[in-house]
């Protein structure tokens, strides 16, 4: 969509317009669009990490991107006069952080840190587990681990299948987590639930 904004667009911009974007995912996005800009225009591609779950206006949040983080992913044709906006940009909407990474990089993260969680979130409620009685059973751990699977399925489908072999690569590797969980459960093994407690437990005291 946004490719396609700009070639239906370039025409009426500015000569030395600075153009960005949100996506979710970036792929060869950023080269694709910055190739249908005419010399003195130039494209910086960012992604602000502030999503909220649902969709429409009514999610809409004056706040969102208060203490948030901001991913700018510069390429080659970008000049530092723009990354360096862009941060500014970022800090005056609000945003905490920026970080700089090249789009393979940011796709390999954001299917860890997105795209995994949100399909967890919907894997457990849709779990063969869940029926009437549920909403009786739910504290805080159950609400918040799923409370990205109120998802829009048009956006996140279209997400999912443009990273789908990062994300297919992030299921693995949360899967091979999932087999030692039970291969330490039903070898009655304490020690190494403790283990990967105690290891989980540290790096998210480092995180937050």
């Amino acid at each position: 969509a946004i490719v396609n904004f700009i070639a239906a667009n370039v025409d009426f911009f500015n000569e030395s317009v600075l153009l960005t974007d949100v996506a979710g995912i970036k792929n060869d996005m950023i080269s694709k669009g910055q190739a249908l800009l005419k010399d003195g225009m130039e494209f910086i591609s960012g992604h602000p990490m502030a999503g909220r779950q649902g969709s429409g206006l009514g999610m809409s949040d004056a706040h969102i991107f208060q203490n948030a983080n901001y991913i700018i992913v510069p390429e080659k044709h970008n000049t530092q006069a723009a990354i360096s906006w862009l941060e500014q940009f970022a800090l005056a909407l609000g945003c905490k952080h920026t970080v700089q990474v090249t789009p393979a990089q940011h796709d390999a993260t954001i299917a860890y840190t997105s795209n995994l969680p949100h399909v967890t979130a919907v894997a457990l409620m849709d779990s063969a587990s869940f029926d009437d009685k549920t909403k009786y059973f739910v504290a805080g751990s159950f609400r918040d681990g799923t409370r990205v699977a109120d998802i829009n399925p048009e956006l996140w489908c279209n997400l999912f299948l443009a990273n789908r072999e990062k994300v297919a690569d992030e299921i693995d590797k949360y899967m091979e987590q999932l087999v030692l969980w039970r291969d330490a459960l039903r070898s009655d093994d304490g020690e190494k639930l403790k283990e990967l407690m105690r290891k989980a437990g540290a790096r998210r005291r480092e995180l937050f």
